[in-house]
């Protein structure tokens, strides 16, 4: 496996650093605002912050989620990923953005569940959608080579596939593509969601419902992220389809208690104590799980 690995990582990496887009930026997850201090953040699974026209997106990672998944004591379930086999169904830029966040999210999901057989699947689909969008050369030989020699060190090799899709984010938007990126993400925050409320059918978990129900706070944020690209195609639409799951959000109940952050001034670090209890009904999150369901089976059907 690892001679195989190596012999397509050139080929692949561009579709991992799309894939690492869901492992460690996810979604919008709290307001805009004026750029502040660097939020510190421990570790790559939490995400960071991710700036778009003049607003900048706190950004958690949907990794948690399937890490989550994997803890609740679930088996690996292939069935509840988008077949790899109909990457070639999708003909549009808004529907190849779309599922090429979808792809990358199932890619995390594989690989948090040491997958390798799936994981280079879905690197491929990845990888070709990239290539039609136009996001292929986006990497230096320098990063390929790093990771050609860590791809057995999985902490390390996350780190740099972390490094490669903020390249591949600079280069979406030297080349006035964010409206790719706004899509990317939105079909992978779409994807991470289906797999928890699947999860959530088979084997009730409460932490995976509260999951779910801070996604309000996201889908918030989501929304304010593609209004600024309405005018390009396929957009518009997908904020219509997800104005409606955010009616429903409107059920849960988000419960904030600040607390006083905590700023390193010298090396100009906050770190944020505040936090956020959401309250959701079980008739609610059926709700939403019916939207979810509905929702991503038609981006990848």
């Amino acid at each position: 496996m690892k001679k195989l690995m190596c012999m397509n990582i050139r080929q692949l990496l561009p579709g991992i650093a799309i894939g690492a887009l869901l492992l460690f930026s996810g979604c919008p997850n709290s307001g805009g605002g004026d750029t502040p201090p660097e939020t510190k953040q421990p570790d790559a699974k939490q995400g960071g912050t991710k700036k778009f026209g003049d607003k900048i997106f706190s950004i958690p990672s949907p990794i948690e989620l399937s890490l989550l998944i994997k803890e609740s004591g679930l088996a690996y379930d292939a069935e509840i990923l988008n077949k790899d086999s109909k990457v070639d169904l999708y003909t549009t830029t808004a529907q190849k953005a779309l599922n090429l966040g979808i792809y990358g999210a199932d890619l995390g999901y594989t690989s948090i569940y040491e997958r390798p057989d799936a994981s280079l699947k879905y690197m491929r689909s990845v990888r070709k959608l990239s290539d039609q969008l136009g996001i292929s050369d986006a990497f230096d030989n320098s990063t390929i080579e790093r990771v050609e020699k860590n791809i057995e060190n999985k902490d390390s090799l996350l780190l740099l596939v972390s490094s490669a899709y903020r390249d591949c984010d600079d280069f979406l938007k030297r080349n006035d593509m964010q409206n790719v990126g706004a899509l990317i993400i939105t079909g992978g925050w779409i994807e991470s969601l289906y797999f928890a409320v699947q999860v959530s059918s088979k084997k009730p978990h409460k932490d995976v419902m509260k999951r779910v129900a801070e996604q309000k706070l996201a889908l918030n944020n989501l929304l304010e992220m593609l209004v600024l690209h309405l005018s390009e195609p396929g957009v518009e639409d997908v904020r219509n389809k997800l104005s409606e799951l955010e009616e429903l959000y409107q059920a849960v109940q988000i419960n904030y208690t600040f607390v006083k952050p905590e700023t390193d001034a010298k090396n100009k670090i906050t770190t944020i104590k505040s936090k956020s209890e959401p309250v959701i009904s079980e008739e609610t999150f059926k709700a939403i799980a019916t939207k979810i369901i509905a929702l991503r089976n038609q981006i990848v059907e």
